[in-house]
């Protein structure tokens, strides 16, 4: 019966230390994600934009060519700056503060 005992024993010692491993693996894994998802939010400076006041008569298409970079179509600057500011459709109005994204 004792050496029942001592192997019971010596088994449960290597299950706790399985177990204690695994768990400190799962922490520091916790932990390296948090860092590393911390890190990317600082190091990256608010996606640069500008941002606008709508004033009467303006659409976004119009906006959208204003700040076009060259060689950029139209159509992906507009869908940038819908994106950019989680808008359905391209209805503006006049006061709203749009941003407009740097492309």
């Amino acid at each position: 019966g004792m050496n029942l005992m001592k192997y019971k024993f010596r088994n449960n010692r290597v299950n706790m230390i399985k177990y204690i491993i695994i768990t400190i693996l799962s922490i520091n894994m916790m932990l390296f994600c948090l860092i590393f998802n911390q890190s990317k939010v600082i190091s990256k400076p608010d996606d640069k934009y500008i941002k606008i006041t709508v004033k009467k008569g303006q659409t976004l298409w119009g906006i959208a060519s204003d700040y076009k970079p060259e060689g950029v179509d139209i159509r992906k600057v507009i869908y940038e700056i819908k994106k950019e500011n989680n808008m359905q459709n391209a209805l503006i109005m006049p006061g709203q503060i749009i941003r407009i994204p740097e492309l």
